[in-house]
């Protein structure tokens, strides 16, 4: 029964050899992007300088807090 059910899962997928080969190929037909253009998605920049800013500044209210508390 497992292999009948495992045949008819994987009945519409590709190989992974051939999935690997055809995105290679895709990646290799893309234009270069231009330097200093990090980040393929505007939102995908959006989202790490947003956390990143969120990490800065948390970090910066513990240490005046810290400093407030005398901690040091």
């Amino acid at each position: 029964m497992a292999r009948g059910l495992k045949s008819t899962m994987l009945r519409g997928f590709k190989p992974l050899e051939q999935q690997i080969a055809e995105r290679q190929a895709e990646v290799a037909a893309k234009p270069a992007k231009d330097p200093g253009n990090h980040f393929e998605h505007r939102t995908a920049a959006y989202v790490f300088f947003g956390t990143l800013f969120i990490v800065i500044v948390t970090h910066v209210i513990a240490l005046i807090w810290m400093m407030y508390k005398d901690v040091f």
